[in-house]
């Protein structure tokens, strides 16, 4: 007994989905140095509120947490965060925070576990990136972190 099997393949007949584009907004707040306080940003429709509760220690994880308020807020679905250096290219972890529950209603709330890494050259300039994405909008902030030291 034999079976046979044929698979036609009609390539103009699949339906593809469209991407989605996001669009992007910015915001530069890195005159406001996160080791050293709470650090605002002011979107059109979302307040983005970013906090370090201790001081970031090289290779070692910390805190960070995120709080979005603003019409805008209930939409967000991911937060991510990075440490970028101008005009280095070197890889640095993405850390994606995880909601938690917020003590007002009107504010959404994400805290995870950083790693802040070393720069091999000895300079301590960082900037955090911040990142909170919804299914149509990605809100960007860039925040600065300074450690001390060489810069």
């Amino acid at each position: 007994m034999a079976i046979f099997a044929t698979w036609s393949y009609y390539p103009e007949q699949m339906q593809t989905p469209a991407p989605q584009q996001l669009t992007i907004q910015f915001q530069d707040n890195t005159d406001c140095d996160l080791a050293k306080q709470t650090c605002t940003t002011q979107f059109t429709d979302l307040q983005v509120q970013v906090t370090l509760p201790q001081q970031p220690i090289y290779l070692k994880p910390f805190a960070s947490t995120v709080r979005a308020s603003g019409n805008s807020s209930a939409a967000i679905m991911i937060v991510r965060v990075h440490f970028v250096m101008l005009n280095m290219q070197m890889p640095t972890p993405v850390t994606i925070l995880q909601a938690t529950p917020s003590a007002v209603d009107s504010e959404r709330s994400w805290q995870g576990n950083t790693i802040l890494p070393v720069c091999v050259s000895g300079r301590h300039d960082w900037r955090v990136i911040i990142e909170l994405e919804s299914a149509t909008t990605q809100y960007r902030v860039q925040q600065g972190l300074s450690m001390g030291g060489k810069t």
